[in-house]
């Protein structure tokens, strides 16, 4: 029984398969003929339109022409200006001055006018007071005398007495020698020392931090060499 069944599926199915084979011969043909067909009635080319004439219109208006310059007319040339001629001038010589002719008493006494009743003689001009007499030099010696005495002071007010030499009861006096311009004090130094630092850097620093008077008018500009005495004590110390 199964080899009977397996004769009757191989009877079937060949049928089959060359039906399908005959299709896909039959398919292929008709693709041939169709591009046979195709290949051997080629479409004709396109007919090309007649070629049409294009012209160009230039828009742009040319320039306007330049009319050509007006020609200049000659002017006429200056007349030349004749100078007049100029005569020599004839330099006459001076009249030589007359000599003068001394005057005697005599003349000067008939000369000045007599008075008369109806003329009156002028009095004689009154001479000005004499100007007051000039200030005395001693009073200009008091005044810069004055101004030495203020700027000891000026010194003196300014001592910052240290506190170290405070709590070690220093005490002393310095001799400082600086010039003063205008109040500006420069070339600052010691003359006679105190024999302690401390007390010779207080004095240099006074000096430098002293506001000092105005001088007098007459030392105004002019620079002036002082040398004063500091003391500097417990009392400095404020």
């Amino acid at each position: 029984m199964p080899a009977v069944n397996n004769s009757l599926s191989s009877a079937n199915t060949l049928p089959r398969s060359a039906q399908a084979l005959g299709w896909a011969i039959a398919l292929e043909i008709m693709l041939l003929a169709g591009l046979i067909g195709i290949f051997a009635h080629p479409r004709p080319a396109p007919k090309l339109s007649a070629p049409v004439a294009l012209t160009i219109v230039d828009t742009v208006t040319p320039p306007a022409p330049i009319p050509p310059p007006k020609p200049v007319p000659p002017q006429p040339r200056p007349k030349p200006v004749l100078k007049p001629a100029i005569t020599p001038h004839k330099i006459r010589p001076k009249p030589a001055a007359p000599t003068p002719v001394p005057i005697t008493k005599t003349e000067t006494l008939t000369q000045t006018a007599k008075p008369t009743a109806f003329t009156q003689p002028v009095a004689a001009p009154v001479p000005p007071p004499p100007p007051d007499p000039a200030p005395a030099a001693a009073n200009k010696a008091d005044i810069h005398a004055e101004y030495q005495d203020k700027v000891r002071a000026a010194v003196q007010a300014a001592v910052y007495y240290p506190p170290i030499a405070a709590a070690m009861h220093y005490s002393g006096r310095v001799r400082v020698e600086f010039r003063l311009l205008d109040g500006n004090p420069t070339d600052i130094r010691v003359v006679t020392s105190s024999n302690i630092g401390l007390l010779d850097r207080a004095a240099l620093q006074a000096v430098q931090t002293a506001h000092y008077p105005a001088p007098p008018e007459d030392l105004r500009g002019k620079d002036q060499l002082f040398q004063i005495w500091i003391a500097l004590t417990l009392s400095n110390s404020g």
